[in-house]
């Protein structure tokens, strides 16, 4: 009878050490922050009108198109990551007069794109109230920190002043094997 117990015990431990093992491998697969060549495109037009298109190209190229309200400019580079931050450089050499200069660096949360450069700790908050009590203006002008975070990263997402955050979603991935095939 104990001999019995102990083989199921060993079969249980195995079992639940299976399911551990399996579940660790799909946690790491699905949340890995692989950036997918293809093309993405902001979530909603600035001031309803005016919207972004990011193309990665498998080569490491991209363009980052702004359009709206008869405008039009794409701004020419390469990306490349690190860990969970997308790279874009933009080519002001051969290209003088896009609208992007030097280069751009997105938080990347799934399909989303994010801008990294938002966080606004309290540390610079202090240091903006002391720049102004510097140069003797009124403190009293400047929004709490509190009502500073909640608008901080926003922008205006139609005329009626409406605000959100806007960011890049992915709306197609490309085939990097397919890529290869039509530049050869």
């Amino acid at each position: 009878m104990c001999e019995l117990t102990n083989r199921k015990n060993k079969m249980a431990r195995k079992f639940i050490l299976y399911i551990f093992l399996s579940m660790l491998c799909f946690i790491s697969i699905s949340c890995s922050k692989k950036i997918v060549p293809g093309e993405y495109r902001t979530n909603f037009p600035l001031y309803g009108m005016f919207g972004k298109r990011l193309t990665l190209n498998c080569d490491g190229s991209m363009v980052l198109r702004f359009s709206g309200d008869l405008m039009n400019d794409n701004s020419y580079g390469k990306w490349t990551t690190n860990k969970d931050t997308l790279f874009l450089v933009f080519d002001t050499i051969n290209y003088p007069d896009s609208r992007y200069k030097a280069y751009q660096d997105l938080l990347v949360r799934g399909k989303k794109l994010k801008d990294k450069n938002i966080p606004f700790n309290k540390k610079r908050y202090n240091e903006l109230l002391d720049t102004i009590r510097a140069a003797g203006l009124d403190t009293l002008q400047v929004p709490s920190y509190r009502e500073l975070k909640k608008v901080q990263g926003k922008t205006l997402a139609n005329f009626t002043g409406k605000m959100k955050r806007q960011y890049f979603v992915r709306y197609e991935k490309f085939s990097c094997s397919q890529w290869k095939n039509l530049n050869e």
